[in-house]
C-alpha cells in the first residue's frame, strides 16, 4: 500500500505486464505492454447502494499522475454525495455535446445570415415550384427583371420598396400585366420561404411582398385583361368584322397585296375560347381523341393545363360544339385540333400563333419593337 508516484510507474518493465497494482486504497492499476511501451489502466473501486462498483479513471502515461490523483478526488466527492460517477460522466458528455451542437448551430446560422434573393430563388425554382416547361417562363422573367435588380439583396434586408422597384421598372416598359404576374410570383416564392428554415428565420419582419398593393403598380384607368368582358354588341361587332374581312379579301382585285382575313381556324379558336373560357394554350394543344362531338364533352389532360396541372372536363354549350364541328371539317384529318402545317413533325401549331394574328390587327395599340423581338412567334 502506498501513494501512486511517477517513480513507481516509471520503474515498471515488460516483466510487470499483467500485474495488478494497488498503490492506495480503492485505487488499482492494471499493467499493460503495448506498442508504445508500458501503460497502466487505473480503476477506482467503490460501494454504492450496497453494490460494489468500478469506475474507469484513465491510462498512464496518457494522463499524468497529478491528473489521475485529481480524478480520484473528484470521484470520491461524487460517491460521498451519493452520485453515481458513471452517470455523472454521461451527463457531462451529454452537456458537452449539447454545447458543441449549440456552437455548430450558431456557426450555421451565421453562415446563412447573408443568404440573398438569388440564393432563395435557386432553391425555390428546384424544390418549391413545378410549372410547365420546367419553369422556363418563370426562370426567364426572374433572370431578366427580378434578379438583376434585387438578386444580391440579403433576405433579411429585403423590403417592399425593393420589390416595388422591380415592378415599377416593368411598368415603365408598358408591361403592366407582367408586373402583376411578377408580384404574384414573388409572393409565392416568399410564402414558400416563410414555412422553411433558414428562410423563415431571415424573414424577421414577415413577407415584404404582402405590403405591396396593386394600386401602387397599375396606372390610373388601367383595366386588367381579367376584368375586361365583351358585351353582346361587341360580340356581334366581332362577327361582323370577320365577315367583312373575308368579303373584302374575296372581292380584292389583287389578293397578293390585299389584306388577308383572319384565318378560319383562328376565328374558330377565338369563338371557342370566348364560349368556353378556356385558355388559348389548352385549346391549341387539344387532340381530336379528347373531343367527343356527339356527347359534347371536351377532355383537357393535365399535361396541357396551367398551375396545379389537374385535368379538366368541359361540357360544351351548343355554340361551342358547333364551332368544334366546323373545326373538325377543316382539321379532322389530323390528330390535332390545330395541327401545324409547316412543321415536319406531327404536332400542334405554335401556342402564340392566334395571339400574333390578333396582335397584327391591333397594330395601332402595339409597340412593334416588342412584337418583332426574336422570341415572338409569327402566325
Amino acid at each position: 500500500m502506498g501513494r501512486i508516484t511517477v517513480d513507481l510507474l516509471s520503474a515498471l518493465t515488460c516483466h510487470d505486464c499483467g500485474r495488478q497494482l494497488q498503490v492506495q486504497r480503492n485505487l488499482i492499476g492494471f499493467v499493460h505492454n503495448g506498442a508504445t511501451g508500458i501503460s497502466v489502466r487505473f480503476i477506482y473501486l467503490y460501494v454504492q447502494q450496497g453494490k460494489k462498483r468500478r469506475f474507469y479513471l484513465g491510462v498512464w502515461p496518457k494522463l499524468s499522475v497529478d491528473q489521475i490523483q485529481t480524478e480520484v478526488q473528484r470521484v470520491q466527492g461524487l460517491v460521498r454525495d451519493g452520485i453515481n460517477p458513471t452517470c455523472a460522466r454521461k451527463a457531462a458528455q451529454i452537456k458537452k455535446k449539447k454545447e458543441i451542437d449549440s456552437w455548430f448551430t450558431i456557426l450555421e446560422e451565421a453562415k446563412t445570415d447573408h443568404l440573398t434573393v438569388s440564393d432563395l430563388f435557386d432553391v425555390w425554382i428546384e424544390d418549391g415550384v413545378n410549372r410547365i416547361n420546367d419553369n422556363k417562363e418563370l426562370r426567364r422573367v426572374f433572370s431578366k427583371d427580378v434578379l438583376p435588380l434585387i438578386g444580391s439583396i440579403e433576405i433579411r434586408h429585403l423590403s417592399d420598396r425593393d420589390i416595388l422597384r422591380v415592378l415599377r421598372t416593368q411598368r415603365q416598359r408598358g408591361v403592366v400585366k407582367l408586373a402583376l404576374t411578377t408580384l404574384a410570383d414573388i409572393r409565392q416564392m416568399l410564402f414558400w420561404a416563410e414555412k422553411r428554415q433558414p428562410w423563415r428565420r431571415l424573414l424577421v419582419n414577415g413577407n415584404p411582398a404582402l405590403l405591396v398593393e396593386k394600386k401602387q403598380i397599375v396606372p390610373n384607368g388601367y383595366q386588367g385583361e381579367r376584368e375586361r368582358v365583351l358585351n353582346p354588341t361587341e360580340i356581334y361587332e366581332l362577327a361582323q368584322i370577320f365577315q367583312e374581312m373575308e368579303s373584302s379579301y374575296a372581292q380584292a382585285p389583287d389578293r397578293r397585296v390585299a389584306r388577308r382575313p383572319f384565318s378560319k381556324h383562328g376565328q374558330l379558336a377565338l369563338w371557342i375560347c370566348l364560349g368556353s373560357l378556356c385558355r388559348i394554350g389548352e385549346l391549341l394543344q387539344s387532340r381530336w381523341q379528347h373531343v367527343d362531338l356527339k356527347s359534347g364533352i371536351w377532355f383537357i389532360p393535365y399535361t396541357t393545363t396551367k398551375g396545379k396541372r389537374q385535368k379538366h372536363i368541359v361540357f360544351m354549350s351548343d355554340f361551342v360544339r358547333r364551332k368544334f364541328v366546323k373545326l373538325y371539317a377543316i382539321t379532322g384529318d389530323s390528330d390535332w385540333c390545330f395541327p401545324s402545317r409547316k412543321s415536319k413533325k406531327n404536332t400542334h401549331i405554335c401556342l402564340k400563333t392566334i395571339t400574333k394574328q390578333v396582335g397584327d390587327r391591333q397594330v395601332m395599340f402595339k409597340d412593334r419593337s416588342a412584337l418583332d423581338s426574336p422570341g415572338f412567334c409569327r402566325g
